[in-house]
């Protein structure tokens, strides 16, 4: 190998090493408590309360959008306000999802888009279409700082009328369970959505869009309640 390649294999070395530290651990996710625990009500496993943090280790301001995408994701895992649960045995083998058929009437599903359609409509004349809906998907951590989330889910049947978390698993009694979780952070469509002072904002205080997934680095006991 000459002098040359030798150099280009350092230097593209250099930079793999560098993006795998940044992705490993730029952002970091743990679910904060010893274990979650389960109520049962009418002999169904019901609600999960998930506390869990998020740390910068870098000197970068990040932003995190979270992104879902239930075609393709809700069948590897429980989906709640756009957070990714997933849930393991005691041999560490992931559990299956089954799906709950939403049953939204016409009615319904038309007062819904008409309200959406007026909305957006008041919405544009201020630049800010679409801005409300994705306002509580965006987290901006910045360097060295630690912050702390809250999460309640449920894990069992969801009501068919209720659109947004339809995928769920079942947890035998006396059996054990653990708790992992997602976090995905797109930014494919984050601008056409944001409000121009606020990408301004951005802009001014170099703020970096993170994108890629942020898996919490630990899985937690699930502990049932009766």
């Amino acid at each position: 190998m000459d002098k040359k390649s030798i150099i280009l294999f350092l230097c593209f070395f250099s930079l793999f090493s560098c993006i795998d530290k940044s992705k490993n651990t730029s952002l970091c996710l743990e679910l904060v408590d010893k274990e979650v625990n389960t109520l049962i009500v009418d002999n169904k496993l019901e609600i999960v309360t998930a506390n869990y943090k998020i740390k910068n280790n870098s000197d970068t301001i990040y932003l995190i959008k979270k992104s879902v995408s239930f075609e393709a994701d809700s069948k590897r895992s429980i989906i709640s306000n756009k957070l990714y649960f997933r849930v393991f045995d005691s041999n560490n083998k992931e559990l299956n999802y089954k799906i709950k058929p939403l049953l939204i009437n016409d009615s319904l599903h038309k007062f819904l888009l008409d309200k959406e359609n007026f909305e957006n409509k008041i919405l544009k004349k201020w630049n800010n279409q679409k801005f409300k809906d994705i306002e509580n998907d965006i987290i901006i951590i910045h360097p060295n700082e630690t912050l702390y989330f809250q999460e309640i889910i449920n894990l069992n049947e969801p009501s068919a009328f209720f659109p947004i978390r339809n995928y769920y698993t079942e947890l035998g009694k006396n059996k054990k369970y653990y708790l992992k979780m997602e976090i995905k952070s797109d930014s494919s469509d984050l601008y056409q959505s944001l409000p121009k002072y606020i990408q301004e904002t951005i802009k001014e205080n170099n703020v970096k869009v993170y994108n890629g997934i942020i898996e919490s680095k630990n899985k937690v006991p699930i502990k049932v309640l009766e």
